[in-house]
Protein backbone atom coordinates (compact mmCIF):
# COMPACT_ATOMS: atom_id res chain seq x y z
CA UNK A 1 0.00 0.00 0.00
CA UNK A 2 1.52 2.83 -1.04
CA UNK A 3 -0.75 5.69 -0.91
CA UNK A 4 -1.19 8.20 1.52
CA UNK A 5 -0.49 7.66 5.02
CA UNK A 6 -3.95 8.97 6.58
CA UNK A 7 -5.47 6.06 4.68
CA UNK A 8 -3.07 3.08 6.28
CA UNK A 9 -5.19 2.10 9.52
CA UNK A 10 -2.20 1.46 11.56
CA UNK A 11 -1.85 5.14 10.63
CA UNK A 12 -4.73 5.75 12.35
CA UNK A 13 -4.24 3.28 15.11
CA UNK A 14 -1.37 5.21 16.01
CA UNK A 15 -2.96 8.15 16.21
CA UNK A 16 -6.02 6.78 18.55
CA UNK A 17 -3.12 5.41 21.08
CA UNK A 18 -1.06 8.43 20.92
CA UNK A 19 -4.47 10.69 21.30
CA UNK A 20 -5.51 7.92 24.13
CA UNK A 21 -2.04 8.00 25.97
CA UNK A 22 -2.52 12.15 25.62
CA UNK A 23 -5.76 12.15 27.30
CA UNK A 24 -5.28 9.32 30.12
CA UNK A 25 -1.66 10.67 30.88
CA UNK A 26 -2.89 14.62 31.19
CA UNK A 27 -4.87 13.61 34.39
CA UNK A 28 -2.49 10.98 35.44
CA UNK A 29 0.97 13.03 34.81
CA UNK A 30 -0.96 16.09 37.24
CA UNK A 31 -1.69 13.51 39.78
CA UNK A 32 1.54 12.48 39.79
CA UNK A 33 3.17 16.09 39.94
CA UNK A 34 0.82 16.11 42.65
CA UNK A 35 2.06 13.22 44.54
CA UNK A 36 5.28 14.31 44.01
CA UNK A 37 5.14 18.12 45.15
CA UNK A 38 3.28 16.67 48.27
CA UNK A 39 6.18 14.45 48.48
CA UNK A 40 8.71 17.16 48.04
CA UNK A 41 7.04 19.66 50.59
CA UNK A 42 7.02 16.45 52.95
CA UNK A 43 10.62 16.15 52.90
CA UNK A 44 11.23 20.12 52.64
CA UNK A 45 9.34 20.04 56.15
CA UNK A 46 11.55 16.76 57.51
CA UNK A 47 14.64 18.63 56.19
CA UNK A 48 13.21 22.00 58.14
CA UNK A 49 12.34 20.22 61.11
CA UNK A 50 15.96 18.06 61.22
CA UNK A 51 17.74 21.32 60.86
CA UNK A 52 15.37 23.18 63.63
CA UNK A 53 16.22 19.60 65.65
CA UNK A 54 19.65 19.70 65.07
CA UNK A 55 19.98 23.43 66.12
CA UNK A 56 18.40 22.72 69.18
CA UNK A 57 20.30 19.68 70.17
CA UNK A 58 23.54 21.72 68.86
CA UNK A 59 22.66 24.02 71.56
CA UNK A 60 21.44 22.03 74.31
CA UNK A 61 25.43 20.05 73.88
CA UNK A 62 26.99 23.83 73.85
CA UNK A 63 24.81 24.14 77.65
CA UNK A 64 26.17 20.84 79.06
CA UNK A 65 28.89 21.74 77.97
CA UNK A 66 29.55 24.61 79.18
CA UNK A 67 27.85 22.75 82.62
CA UNK A 68 30.22 20.46 82.66
CA UNK A 69 33.30 23.04 82.11
CA UNK A 70 31.78 24.88 85.28
CA UNK A 71 31.07 21.44 87.06
CA UNK A 72 35.16 20.37 86.46
CA UNK A 73 36.41 23.86 87.68
CA UNK A 74 33.87 23.95 90.48
CA UNK A 75 35.46 20.24 91.33
CA UNK A 76 38.80 21.57 90.97
CA UNK A 77 38.16 24.37 92.96
CA UNK A 78 36.96 21.80 95.77
CA UNK A 79 39.85 19.58 95.60
CA UNK A 80 42.48 22.45 96.38
CA UNK A 81 40.05 23.55 99.04
CA UNK A 82 40.21 19.92 101.06
CA UNK A 83 44.21 19.60 100.23
CA UNK A 84 44.32 23.10 101.80
CA UNK A 85 41.97 22.15 104.42
CA UNK A 86 43.77 18.98 104.73
CA UNK A 87 47.52 20.92 105.21
CA UNK A 88 45.76 23.20 107.86
CA UNK A 89 44.11 20.43 109.79
CA UNK A 90 47.41 18.50 109.93
CA UNK A 91 49.27 21.86 110.51
CA UNK A 92 46.82 22.60 113.68
CA UNK A 93 46.48 18.54 114.78
CA UNK A 94 50.78 18.96 114.73
CA UNK A 95 50.47 21.82 116.73
CA UNK A 96 48.32 20.30 118.86
CA UNK A 97 50.09 16.88 119.60
CA UNK A 98 53.26 19.61 120.10
CA UNK A 99 51.58 21.04 123.14
CA UNK A 100 50.08 17.83 124.49
CA UNK A 101 53.64 16.58 124.91
CA UNK A 102 55.15 20.19 126.28
CA UNK A 103 52.19 19.70 128.82
CA UNK A 104 52.92 15.93 129.51
CA UNK A 105 56.63 16.79 130.02
CA UNK A 106 55.69 19.65 132.08
CA UNK A 107 53.58 17.79 134.83
CA UNK A 108 55.85 14.87 134.49
CA UNK A 109 58.95 17.15 135.38
CA UNK A 110 56.39 18.60 138.12
CA UNK A 111 55.53 15.27 139.33
CA UNK A 112 59.24 14.64 139.39
CA UNK A 113 59.95 18.01 141.18
CA UNK A 114 56.71 17.24 143.82
CA UNK A 115 58.00 13.65 144.20
CA UNK A 116 62.10 14.52 145.09
CA UNK A 117 60.19 17.07 147.53
CA UNK A 118 58.61 14.91 149.40
CA UNK A 119 61.58 12.07 149.23
CA UNK A 120 63.74 15.01 150.87
CA UNK A 121 60.87 15.74 153.02
CA UNK A 122 60.52 12.54 154.58
CA UNK A 123 64.47 11.96 154.32
CA UNK A 124 64.50 14.85 156.49
CA UNK A 125 61.87 13.42 158.86
CA UNK A 126 63.33 10.33 159.10
CA UNK A 127 66.74 12.35 160.24
CA UNK A 128 64.74 14.43 162.64
CA UNK A 129 63.16 12.03 164.49
CA UNK A 130 66.46 10.06 164.59
CA UNK A 131 68.16 13.29 166.23
CA UNK A 132 65.22 13.64 168.52
CA UNK A 133 65.57 9.41 169.47
CA UNK A 134 69.57 10.20 169.69
CA UNK A 135 68.92 13.03 171.81
CA UNK A 136 66.05 11.59 174.19
CA UNK A 137 68.35 8.71 174.17
CA UNK A 138 71.12 10.42 175.50
CA UNK A 139 69.30 13.13 177.98
CA UNK A 140 67.90 10.28 179.75
CA UNK A 141 70.90 8.20 179.64
CA UNK A 142 72.98 11.60 181.69
CA UNK A 143 70.07 13.01 183.38
CA UNK A 144 68.81 9.39 184.46
CA UNK A 145 71.81 8.86 186.29
CA UNK A 146 71.75 12.34 188.00
CA UNK A 147 67.27 11.33 189.03
CA UNK A 148 65.27 14.00 187.96
CA UNK A 149 63.06 11.47 185.71
CA UNK A 150 60.13 14.18 185.58
CA UNK A 151 62.41 16.76 184.14
CA UNK A 152 63.57 14.54 181.26
CA UNK A 153 60.29 13.52 180.41
CA UNK A 154 59.07 17.35 179.63
CA UNK A 155 62.51 17.82 177.98
CA UNK A 156 62.05 15.22 175.57
CA UNK A 157 58.65 16.38 175.13
CA UNK A 158 59.51 20.30 174.29
CA UNK A 159 62.36 19.07 171.71
CA UNK A 160 60.21 16.69 169.69
CA UNK A 161 57.26 19.84 169.63
CA UNK A 162 60.46 22.20 168.94
CA UNK A 163 61.88 19.70 166.12
CA UNK A 164 58.47 19.41 164.27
Amino acid sequence: MEGPVYLDPHFWVAVSFAVFVLLVFKPLGRAFTKVLDERSAQIAADLAEARRLREEAEATLQVYRKKQQESLHEAEALLAKARQDAATMAAQAEAELKAALDKRIKLAGDRIAQAEATALRDVQNHVVDLAIAAARSLIQEHLGRSGEKELIRQAAAELERKLH
